[in-house]
């Protein structure tokens, strides 16, 4: 028999789904603003079951009483990449508990892990990608159908149906970024906020910007040497082929004879030979 959980205490907006929208052929961009109505601070870490392809920030904090986080999500990937079925099973969960003045930043994620299943509390929400106001709705059945003792029994395992989880949570710290500051007296907190809210969101979009750019630059030299390689391999086997044929180039006949000191000698007696018989034939004729 499952234990009961604290109910969550933070306020989301939205409260249940993430919609994106489009167009989806560049990086696009939603917020989750978390509030914290109640008297203590409140530690909150953001995790999703397709971490790499979003980008969350900031993932984690503290959020003091009656304050509030922006939080931006930013999807990494087109969406035609994404697998229709895989875009499906995109979740989030907000997992919180209430800290004390012991509790920092720096090691609130450790002591989130270390910390009573039960005073941990969370809020799913499942994601809808709407472009041209078509919305690309997830199975309402399945992502209802998430259990929450799948978040008990492993704290990076998010389980999208009844079968066997299929994706892991991302639990990674991102690169920080600082919270909101505090608005000042004769401030709207709302209007601050939400200004913030969009500065963040630009300069995250500049940054993946430029990654997205040296991933296509890395592909493009992964393709190069690709080329290269099978080019290379080709002029390889070509010339072991050549290396393995018989030769068969002609040479020239070798001569039977080879002038030499001791022929030239040889053919001189001979010669002198030849001249004397001559010389003694005609004496004895004479």
């Amino acid at each position: 028999m499952s234990s009961l959980k604290t109910p969550q205490v933070l306020e989301l907006d939205p409260p249940t789904e993430l919609i994106f929208r489009g167009p989806f052929n560049e990086i696009v961009t939603t917020s989750l603003k978390l509030t914290n109505p109640t008297n203590e601070k409140v530690g909150f870490k953001v995790k999703t079951t397709a971490p790499k392809q979003y980008c969350v920030r900031p993932n984690s904090g503290i959020i003091e009483s009656h304050d509030e986080q922006q939080v931006s999500v930013v999807m990494l990937q087109p969406l035609e990449d994404i697998p229709l079925a895989d875009r499906m099973k995109h979740k989030f969960m907000v997992q919180s508990m209430c800290v004390d003045d012991s509790i920092s930043p720096d090691i609130l994620d450790d002591a989130m892990r270390k910390a009573d299943k039960k005073k941990l509390m969370d809020s799913k929400l499942k994601c809808s990608f709407v472009e041209e106001d078509i919305a690309e709705q997830p199975s309402s059945s399945k992502a209802d159908t998430i259990s929450a003792s799948s978040f008990e029994s492993s704290e990076h395992v998010l389980a999208p149906d009844n079968k066997s989880s299929e994706a892991s949570l991302d639990n990674t710290p991102v690169t920080t970024i600082t919270p909101s500051e505090q608005p000042t007296a004769g401030s709207t907190p709302g209007h601050n906020t939400g200004r913030e809210g969009n500065l963040e969101s630009e300069h995250v979009e500049s940054e993946l910007r430029l990654l997205r750019d040296r991933a296509k630059k890395l592909n493009e030299e992964n393709k190069t040497l690709k080329t290269e390689t099978d080019r290379l391999r080709q002029q390889f086997l070509t010339q072991s082929t050549t290396v393995n044929k018989p030769n068969r180039v002609a040479t020239p006949p070798s001569s039977n004879f080879a002038v030499t000191p001791f022929n030239a000698f040889a053919l001189l007696l001979i010669f002198i030979a030849l001249v004397m018989g001559y010389i003694i034939g005609s004496s004895s004729s004479a």
